[in-house]
């Protein structure tokens, strides 16, 4: 069992377990004073390392990782749709609501956007997206298995012992997959209050360089390749908090 050292409140001294002095400078030992100044020291620490955290840059390669996600993301938000579409329009052929002509000529114009978004997100993926946007569907498959083993158990489909076997297994991963999106959450979050300090500092430094330039401070040549840099970063940092608001909902 791990013991509880005890520091003199005097001199700082670290004191021999059970002694009622301290043997340096012989001040009395007070057990409760001693434990609260080291508590005390070990929550100043904690709270000065929570803010040197608060107050770190996300990393360029992970910030890069953010935007990606984001174009991954919007590019499949658009994609879903003409999926949806296109297998409506398969279906209707195979029951014979749509001619072969009729599928053709309707299925035309959504394949051909289809290709140019998987060929568009193909070249996104230079950039591996962030762990959660994966680990968020590896949590939502492993749901679903688990309650269609349900089903499958409800209706007599596999034996007490085989569905016991796969429901614990299946709830095993499930649970591994949550203690990562945990994990995940609370490094999103932290790069959410990040990027709102950097999004509101680019946005007063946006204003202060307008009003330099109309003042006449600065040339027009050296504002507008600032402006135009300073708004793709402003972009970002509003698509990245976009993203994460959604993967934290």
């Amino acid at each position: 069992m791990s013991r509880v050292v005890r520091f003199c409140r005097k001199c700082g001294n670290s004191i021999v377990p059970g002694a009622r002095f301290c043997n340096r400078c012989g001040t009395p030992v007070d057990p409760q004073s001693t434990l609260a100044t080291h508590k005390n020291a070990i929550s100043e620490s904690v709270s000065q390392i929570e803010e040197s955290v608060e107050e770190k840059e996300i990393p360029p390669e992970e910030f890069k990782q953010i935007v990606t996600t984001y174009n991954v993301w919007k590019i499949e938000e658009k994609l879903r749709p003409l999926n949806m579409k296109l297998e409506e329009l398969s279906a209707k052929k195979e029951v014979g609501e749509l001619s072969d002509e009729e599928y053709n000529s309707e299925s035309a114009g959504l394949k051909e956007e289809k290709e140019l978004l998987e060929k568009e997100l193909s070249e996104k993926m230079d950039v591996k997206p962030l762990n959660i946007y994966f680990l968020i569907f590896q949590e939502q498959e492993a749901v679903e298995r688990l309650s269609k083993l349900e089903s499958i158990f409800q209706d007599n489909k596999t034996s007490q012992t085989t569905y016991s076997k796969l429901k614990r297994e299946y709830s095993e991963k499930l649970q591994a997959v949550r203690n990562e999106l945990d994990s995940e959450r609370y490094k999103l979050s932290r790069w959410k209050k990040i990027l709102d300090k950097g999004l509101s500092n680019i946005k007063m430094t946006l204003e202060e360089s307008l009003v330099r330039y109309e003042l006449g401070e600065v040339s027009e040549d050296e504002y507008l390749p600032k402006k135009t840099d300073l708004e793709e970063k402003r972009k970002d940092m509003e698509n990245s908090l976009t993203l994460i608001n959604f993967l934290l909902s």
